[in-house]
């Protein structure tokens, strides 16, 4: 975490890529994990219908 907080902070200073060069240069180093999403994330009505009989959502942080 320490190099990704480092790196930031130097690219931020110097200014010297485009956030574009940044990011390839971050994944070919080996400091950026990068994936192609197999689908599109589903919608709400799908989330819906995927969820549907799964019962009551249980909170298990803090009350609400």
């Amino acid at each position: 975490m320490n190099d990704l907080v480092t790196e930031a902070l130097r690219v931020v200073v110097a200014q010297v890529e485009s956030p574009l060069e940044r990011r390839k240069r971050l994944v070919v180093e080996g400091k950026l994990i990068t994936f192609v999403p197999e689908n599109d994330a589903p919608g709400h009505d799908k989330l819906e219908e995927l969820s549907r009989g799964w019962g009551p959502i249980r909170w298990t942080r803090g009350d609400r």
